[in-house]
């Protein structure tokens, strides 16, 4: 057997490039990475001990021993470790086509091999973030067939590990627990290189590649879910529409698009813009048959995405004739939308009111609860962008009647009561706490007792706490909003 030289190595760069395996510039006191990201940046140089061969590895040993992962994907891609999804797909273009074996990026029909670990991540997936993708999917294809694509498709596998092992690292639920943002960083910069080996494969799949760009950009939001979230979710956009959506798609590619749409929503309300896809280009993928509570929420979905369009789409402080027109066509198909409603999916409230005003809902299903939330939440953004256009309104035509404030404010009050009737009714389970953020954010802006504000914050920040979901920032903006309100 070849002996392997053993020696120390210096190890520079801030503690986040080397998590993230990208290389650090070492500026002081912040590098060019941390300073463009916008976070914090801890510099250290440490020693390591570099086993380096001249032949075979040496056993893997240590919490990793179980990854497996075997040749490296970057080194059979041909090129640098890419530092998002995006970058990967940029680097896929410009990478030599790979002429060996698939190396099982692809699903094929050879069940691979898992380590205690790996198996353990599966299974925490399933258990955990990977219900936060099923909440508006009746076929739960994120935790049930990804899952089976996984255990044929190293690129999958590896994606879902690394989202899974990223949220652990956010969450507080373990008081002793492996070092996960390591693990996740691991995972991660071995999926961006398979991504790329898979893109560039005579036989790739569209589906396979779009169900691992949707779990690694979820892995970049949870990472950093600031002002680079275009960065995040280009990845995910330039694979959807390479191949424009239809109803040709399969139903796990459909479930991915319905995932990216939820995050695309979300961080246009964050920044206050339209989403990425326009919700034009979301029309071959609407369900035709609004009979099930998944296909209502996602119907509502994209009422939501077209309000987002119109409330920050224009920056103009009064209206034209053509605009007012919108506002009353989306008003009344949230009407619509709502009235068609079945019975069951407004759930039962339960006996007895709390002396804030709220009520307990019982709602036993995700779906209902998350087409709820996004329907109160767009009623929300309406009203408060007819009342921001208020003054202006008066101008567009002798038609268009007087609106009374108050009347507005009041009803901004009640779908406020209606967003926290449903975030606070026991039993709302830990999928659909992510999808709660916004519409609790706009309830806190509007919510008529200083005591419902606080119990909004306080539940904010538990969910970042316990399940790692970014909040924080929005519970200082919304207290500072606050702060700046004039006083009675």
């Amino acid at each position: 057997m070849q002996q392997h030289i053993a020696r120390i190595r210096r190890r520079t760069g801030c503690t986040n490039c080397r998590s993230r395996r990208v290389k650090c510039d070492e500026k002081k006191p912040i590098c060019g990475n941390c300073s463009r990201k916008g976070v914090s940046c801890s510099q250290t140089e440490r020693f390591v001990h570099d086993q380096r061969s001249i032949g075979t590895r040496p056993p893997r040993s240590g919490p990793n021993a179980d990854l497996d992962f075997g040749p490296s994907a970057l080194a059979l891609a041909g090129t640098a470790q890419p530092e998002t999804t995006y970058d990967a797909l940029q680097l896929a273009q410009t990478a030599p086509r790979f002429e060996g074996p698939s190396q099982s990026s692809q699903a094929g029909t050879q069940v691979l091999r898992l380590g205690k670990q790996t198996a353990d991540l599966v299974q925490r997936y399933q258990n955990g973030i990977g219900t936060w993708l099923d909440v508006l999917d009746h076929q739960v294809n994120y935790t049930r067939h990804v899952v089976r694509i996984a255990f044929c498709s190293r690129l999958v596998l590896y994606s879902i590990c690394a989202l899974t092992a990223k949220q652990l690292s956010l969450a507080s639920i373990e008081s002793e627990r492996p070092d996960w943002e390591a693990i996740a960083a691991r995972y991660y910069g071995e999926s961006l290189g398979l991504l790329i080996n898979h893109l560039n494969q005579p036989d790739n799949s569209h589906e396979i590649e779009l169900t691992a760009a949707i779990a690694l950009c979820s892995y970049e939001l949870l990472d950093h879910p600031g002002v680079d979230y275009k960065r995040h979710l280009d990845g995910a956009r330039s694979l959807i529409q390479s191949r424009k959506p239809s109803k040709t798609w399969t139903e796990l590619e459909k479930a991915s698009f319905w995932v990216f749409a939820r995050q695309d929503v979300a961080m246009a309300l964050v920044n206050e813009s339209p989403t990425l896809i326009l919700p034009d280009e979301w029309r071959p993928l609407l369900p035709t048959k609004l009979i099930e509570e998944d296909a209502l929420g996602n119907k509502v979905l994209w009422l939501l995405a077209q309000i987002i369009e119109l409330r920050f789409g224009s920056s103009a402080s009064t209206v034209n004739e053509s605009e007012w027109c919108r506002i009353q066509d989306l008003r009344r198909d949230l009407d619509q939308w709502f009235t068609s409603l079945p019975p069951t999916y407004h759930g039962i409230p339960i006996s007895g009111t709390e002396e804030s005003g709220l009520v307990d809902i019982l709602l036993t299903m995700t779906s209902t609860m998350t087409g709820l939330l996004y329907y109160h939440l767009a009623r929300m953004l309406l009203l408060e962008h007819w009342l921001l256009k208020f003054d202006g309104l008066k101008f567009v035509s002798n038609e268009v009647p007087r609106f009374d404030r108050q009347y507005l404010e009041s009803q901004l009050q009640t779908f406020a009561q209606s967003t926290m009737n449903i975030s606070f009714s026991s039993g709302l389970p830990h999928s659909v706490w992510p999808v709660a953020v916004n519409p609790l954010f706009y309830a806190a802006r509007y919510a008529p007792q200083y005591d419902q504000k606080l119990r909004i914050w306080a539940f904010l920040h538990n969910i970042e706490e316990e399940v790692g979901f970014h909040t924080k920032s929005r519970v200082l903006q919304s207290q500072r909003e606050r702060c700046n309100q004039p006083t009675a």
